[in-house]
């Protein structure tokens, strides 16, 4: 038995932002064992992005970050349209209770919040 136990690991998927996870099948690698595995797969990238690897039921990578021409990652325009909206209905719940002598500037910071979101939501490619 290995060091995660009998259960027997034989799906893989990649995951790119923007896209729907890649299974990979257990055809030419085994993990049941426990010992070390080479895997490898082909990934097209076609803008700055991250990639991870997800191996059910038990791990999940950190991201690898990808820049592509020398551009920053940015998330999907849906993504940046969604923290947008949250920055006002952020600003909605929390303004009635922020004090008068500070409200000005506490508008002013969520506004310039706002307007990182709007900006990075043009940069955008996916939709």
């Amino acid at each position: 038995m290995g060091p995660i136990g009998s259960a027997r690991l034989d799906c893989a998927a990649r995951i790119v932002p923007g896209s729907s996870a890649a299974n990979i099948t257990a055809a030419s690698w085994q993990l049941d064992d426990g010992s070390l595995q080479d895997l490898t797969f082909d990934v097209p990238i076609e803008q700055s992005s991250w990639v991870a690897l997800r191996i059910y039921p038990s791990s999940h990578t950190n991201p690898v970050f990808i820049k592509v021409g020398g551009k920053p990652i940015r998330a999907s325009k849906k993504s940046a349209q969604w923290c947008a909206d949250s920055v006002d209905q952020c600003w909605k719940k929390k303004s009635p209770h922020i004090r008068e002598e500070e409200l000005t500037d506490a508008k002013q910071a969520f506004d310039q919040a706002k307007a990182i979101y709007l900006d990075r939501l043009k940069e955008c490619v996916v939709e």
